[in-house]
């Protein structure tokens, strides 16, 4: 408890506590880790700046984040001594592909890049099940025998920094299934001259 870990490479992690609602304490041993559950698991968090952002429920009931590149602000193409690189690789939060594998082709050290990369949780959005994590069956990359993976997990991609995010009121299906959480309108964070927003009207 007197120490800290600023600094250093990380995961973000979304966690369910239940509250008593007569007393509005929340009970500790309630903690269920839906996202994060150990360093393969969690948001990579590789640097200060373009990570973890917003949380919304869909229409549907699902639940979304939005998590940044986890890069440096500046022009980020990977081994970025900026960032905690080395220490995202040497404690499994970043992978490398495998020689000795050929049918492994990962690579997470390539900064912002990340977000082009389906099996990777940097630049996305995520639609979970808000009762286990896993992934929802109706996302566009869906892998039903690995609910838990990053592609599982992803409803949009591509994104710089989506910081904010909301969705549009009276849109979206009320199942699930239905792959319609809603029109989520989302504040990708720029650089020193422009800001953007993008309309996400499906997966994808």
């Amino acid at each position: 408890p007197n120490l800290n870990d600023y600094s250093n490479a990380s995961i973000g992690r979304i966690t369910r506590y239940t509250v008593n609602l007569s007393t509005f304490v929340v009970l500790a041993s309630s903690r269920f880790v839906l996202l994060g559950k150990d360093q393969y698991d969690g948001f990579p968090i590789v640097s200060d700046t373009h990570n973890t952002g917003a949380l919304l429920f869909g229409t549907d009931g699902t639940l979304l984040a939005s998590c940044g590149e986890s890069t440096h602000y500046t022009v980020d193409n990977g081994s970025n001594p900026n960032t905690y690189y080395q220490q995202a690789i040497y404690d499994g939060i970043l992978k490398l592909d495998d020689p000795t594998t050929p049918t492994v082709n990962e690579n997470d050290n390539i900064g912002a890049w990340r977000a082009q990369i389906v099996n990777s949780l940097s630049g996305k959005i995520i639609r979970i099940n808000p009762a286990t994590g896993d992934g929802v069956p109706s996302n566009p990359f869906y892998d039903a025998s690995n609910p838990r993976a990053a592609k599982s997990r992803v409803w949009a991609m591509g994104f710089r920094n989506g910081f904010r995010m909301t969705l549009k009121p009276n849109t979206g299906g009320h199942s699930p299934s239905e792959a319609n959480p809603g029109i989520i309108y989302i504040g990708d964070v720029g650089g020193s001259l422009k800001e953007e927003v993008n309309i996400v009207t499906e997966g994808g």
